[in-house]
């Protein structure tokens, strides 16, 4: 349950930094996460969740390689949809809760 949580915390932390960006390594989002984050590690699976949503899709001409769908080997190069406020907020709002309420526990 808790892999879940911090999957969709650094999905929305991800998102928050990355968001209209195009052309994105996978290697600088995982460079950041640890630079700029209370993360010391990148779970990639916040990446996956992301591009289920439509909100991250290949770049296949800069990739190193043809990744698997819903995959992000190194090499892999991504581009980050432009932000939709209305619904990037209410995702804020309940990765927030859901954190909130698992500190509570």
């Amino acid at each position: 349950m808790m892999a879940e949580v911090e999957n969709r915390e650094q999905a929305a932390l991800i998102w928050d930094h990355f968001s209209g960006q195009q052309d994105v390594n996978v290697k600088t989002i995982n460079e950041w996460i640890k630079r700029e984050t209370r993360f010391n590690y990148f779970r990639k699976k916040a990446l996956k969740l992301l591009y289920q949503d439509g909100r991250v899709s290949y770049n296949l001409q800069l990739s190193a390689r043809q990744p698997n769908r819903g995959t992000f080997p190194d090499g892999t190069v991504v581009d980050f949809a432009a932000p939709d406020v209305r619904n990037h907020r209410n995702n804020a709002d309940n990765v927030s809760a859901t954190v909130m309420v698992l500190q509570n526990i």
